[in-house]
């Protein structure tokens, strides 16, 4: 449990850090610059954070699933 407990905070840092980076280049592409093409970096890099997320949320719970095989499972003898 102490993997899947250091995965998910390296994944809360990591997620974490390219929302506040993807909100800086938005913020900085719809308000200072006259590139509009910050703004969809801003808004990839956003979405990215939240795809990397997700997939390692999922993957974490998956590997606990897969190692607790068999564990809740009843037999009647």
């Amino acid at each position: 449990m102490k993997t899947h407990a250091a995965i998910l905070n390296l994944i809360k840092y990591i997620c974490g850090t390219l929302v506040f980076l993807g909100i800086g280049i938005f913020s900085y592409g719809v308000y200072v610059s006259d590139y509009q093409g910050l703004v969809g970096i801003g808004v990839g890099t956003i979405m990215s954070a939240a795809f990397i997320w997700i997939m390692g949320t999922f993957l974490v719970a998956t590997e606990e699933m897969v190692n607790k095989h068999g564990e809740g499972k009843r037999t009647l003898l």
